[in-house]
């Protein structure tokens, strides 16, 4: 993944939403209306893994996993540089999955 200022669409069976994250060499915080994420990923430039914890902060919006406030996401999937799409779930509501979709909206410029 490119450091940079991403889109995020997620969805559940259960709802759908969207937000904001920057990533950062192997970091990765952004939010919502209601909630911020926080975590790490890893990459070998095809796949993609990542781990992020998810809190609740305002009443706004309710989880895409209905009532779960605060939970955890273990994710993979497929790094396209400037995009990436993942799959995964949260411990705490097995058996619902989550899909990802993020896509760059301003790179970070990365002095070298």
């Amino acid at each position: 993944m490119r450091p940079g200022l991403y889109k995020a669409s997620f969805s559940t069976p259960l709802d759908e939403g969207a937000g904001v994250v920057t990533i950062t060499e192997s970091r990765i915080q952004g939010g919502d209306s209601s909630y911020w994420y926080s975590g790490s990923y890893s990459s070998d430039g095809r796949r993609i893994q990542a781990r992020l914890k998810v809190r609740h902060h305002s009443s706004f919006l309710s989880s895409v996993f209905g009532p779960l406030r605060d939970f955890d996401l273990i994710l993979q999937g497929d790094d396209g540089g400037s995009t990436a799409f993942l799959k995964g779930q949260t411990p705490q509501m097995a058996g619902v999955s989550i899909t990802i979709r993020l896509g760059l909206l301003e790179a970070q410029n990365v002095a070298g």
